[in-house]
């Protein structure tokens, strides 16, 4: 694939500054910053980024192009960044990442060399070229994890409940990382695909036995082949993350009583403690908060935890049975005994973030033993992954909805889904489970996605959407009023989280997440607009 500039340019130093009162940052990527996303690699690293911060009020920021050092650059992509802070909403800074790429000249047609970005609505090009900044993974030189590869080496394939999970070749996966330790642990890779005979893909690749292609569903595919570069067959493939990730894999060895431990301050650093998120959402479900917070105690060392979040994964089989899950790796019963995680374990519970809703989380059988029908080597190839998965398997009909949709409504294209497996905290959810399945609550299922032509003039009015800082603002206000909202709801309520109001927050919540990808309103009771400032109406529809 040819970048978009075609001669080496001349190294600029890094150069960060602040514009508009601090407002704006300006950072010079240089070519001696190194090409840590795609955009940096077609951009020969040459790339202009400006961080507006939303929580200024005076948010004038760049414009669609703008100049540096006498050279013209073009906005090209934009990206909503969050650090962490506190507890849910609280504390939270956001901004939004503007790059610019010099040489800008006939952009948009460049653009289309790579993908058919012009048959996408503004939203969905905005939301594809935000695609452009992902990160790569280190590798253990340090360097970015890139591959330059050939269409050749894929193929599509039905999409079948994948939901974003497409399969890789498990020799050529161990080839690709270097044949070394990581190689022999790693057995699903999270990755972004640019190829113009093919398109522009993201998801996860699990390793499969018995091809010797790649294999991309639709559900991976964000954005189709080029119209216009028929002939270039190269594909640069970028890989964000590994699986099972490092704590993972340390954390399998505390539970595995045949594995070497982990260093000394794995334990200290890493193992990750129960989030107010799930004790908040563990309460809601009748958990006794005694109960809880003895867990909660309890799992700060090896011999109590009894949680992880875990990649989720198409069954790369197709053999495991309707309903069920798998989860990678081995656990040792009361006596010490190594047995695989399954055994022992009649459910576990399974859920994702956000978990708001009463229906955001489940218990579900996971499976313990071979399944009927599958053939000993590959029960045997399953029980050897190493800890850090949970497979889905698929449904059993056509019509059915896929597993992870009715968590969350969550799909495998990278998520990490929360399991638990404490057997005191089990039967009060089962409990209430129970009385859900007999009417008191209902499953929500995804709204399909409905695809249209975009325009022409598709980059210019991508990038006025990515300059309305103002609506970005106002959606991210939104997201925030509604997650606390719904949790201020339940903590009032003595329905906690299964109060209608609280329930009803969560959905708007969860709504307000696709408005960047979509654009568009939230539904809301109308008699529930009132709890939001009268700025934020503008994203509300009434519904009775």
């Amino acid at each position: 694939m040819r970048r978009l500039c075609e001669k080496d340019l001349s190294s600029q130093a890094t150069n960060n500054s602040a514009v508009n009162g601090g407002c704006v940052k300006k950072i010079v990527l240089s070519k001696d910053s190194g090409a840590t996303t795609f955009l940096s690699w077609w951009a020969d690293k040459h790339v202009l980024q400006y961080d507006v911060d939303l929580a200024c009020h005076n948010l004038n920021g760049p414009g669609k192009t703008t100049t540096e050092n006498g050279e013209d650059y073009a906005l090209i992509s934009s990206k909503k960044v969050e650090e962490s802070g506190g507890y849910g909403w609280h504390g939270r800074e956001v901004k939004i990442q503007l790059q610019y790429v010099k040489n800008n000249r006939d952009l948009q047609e460049k653009l289309e060399n790579i993908a058919d970005f012009k048959s996408l609505l503004p939203h969905k090009a905005v939301a594809r070229l935000e695609l452009f900044q992902t990160p790569s993974k280190k590798n253990g030189k340090n360097n970015c994890f890139w591959v330059h590869l050939k269409s050749s080496q894929f193929e599509d394939i039905p999409e079948t409940f994948h939901l974003g999970c497409g399969f890789i070749p498990e020799e050529f996966l161990q080839d690709l990382l270097g044949n070394n330790a990581l190689a022999k642990r790693t057995f699903a890779i999270q990755v972004r695909i640019f190829a113009p005979q093919l398109g522009v893909y993201k998801g996860v690749l699990v390793a499969k036995q018995g091809i010797t292609k790649m294999q991309l569903p639709g559900s991976m595919k964000k954005v189709g082949k080029s119209t216009k570069n028929s002939d270039d067959a190269g594909v640069v493939m970028l890989a964000r993350a590994f699986f099972p990730s490092t704590m993972n894999y340390n954390l399998g060895r505390f539970l595995d009583p045949q594995a070497v431990d982990p260093p000394a301050s794995f334990e200290d650093d890493f193992i990750k403690p129960l989030s107010k998120t799930y004790c908040h959402y563990l309460e809601g479900m009748g958990v006794p908060k005694e109960l809880i917070e003895r867990y909660k105690r309890t799992s700060k060392n090896r011999h109590g935890l009894k949680h992880a979040h875990l990649i989720g994964l198409c069954d790369p089989t197709a053999e495991l049975p309707p309903g069920y899950v798998f989860v990678t790796g081995f656990d040792k019963d009361a006596n010490g005994k190594r047995m695989n995680f399954g055994s022992g374990k009649h459910k576990i519970f399974v859920s994702r973030s956000p978990c708001m809703d009463p229906t955001d989380g489940k218990t579900l059988p996971v499976v313990h033993k071979k399944p009927a029908g599958m053939r000993v080597a590959t029960w045997n190839w399953l029980l050897e992954k190493p800890f850090g998965s949970i497979m889905f398997a698929n449904p059993k009909s056509p019509s059915d909805v896929p597993l992870p949709e009715t968590i969350s409504d969550g799909d495998l294209d990278g998520d990490l889904y929360f399991i638990m497996w404490d057997t005191n905290i089990l039967p009060h959810l089962l409990k209430v489970e129970e009385k859900m399945r007999h009417g008191q609550v209902v499953n929500r299922k995804k709204p399909k996605d409905v695809t249209r032509k975009g325009s022409e003039t598709w980059l210019e009015d991508a990038q006025e959407l990515m300059l309305d800082v103002e609506r970005i603002s106002l959606v991210n206000e939104f997201m925030k009023t509604s997650y606390n909202l719904s949790h201020k709801t339940s903590v009032e309520s003595k329905d906690h989280i299964f109060d209608p109001d609280a329930r009803s927050f969560a959905q708007a919540y969860r709504k307000s997440l696709d408005m960047p990808k979509h654009g568009g309103t939230v539904d809301l009771p109308q008699r529930l607009h009132s709890k939001y400032p009268s700025k934020l109406h503008p994203l509300l529809n009434g519904c009775s």
